[in-house]
């Protein structure tokens, strides 16, 4: 089964989760929270393809270095 790209309507709601995070979180951990609830919420589904990592920092407002730490950490947790 060929893996469907992230909408931008769930983008939409993943950028919402930014400020949702606890406080005193590193950056990197922001995003993963963010990234995690939105899996739990059902916004990231099982298949769905992230943008690529340049589009998806830019659209955070991170580095593209932050998003490769919170990826690789989030897939350390998987």
């Amino acid at each position: 089964m060929e893996s469907a790209a992230i909408s931008t309507s769930a983008l939409d709601l993943l950028l919402l989760l930014r400020g949702s995070e606890p406080e005193g979180l590193g950056r990197a951990d922001q995003v993963c929270y963010q990234i995690e609830t939105a899996i739990l919420m059902g916004i990231l589904t099982e298949g769905d393809r992230l943008p690529t990592e340049s589009v998806l920092a830019g659209e955070l407002g991170i580095s593209p270095i932050t998003l490769r730490q919170s990826l690789a950490a989030l897939r350390t947790r998987a």
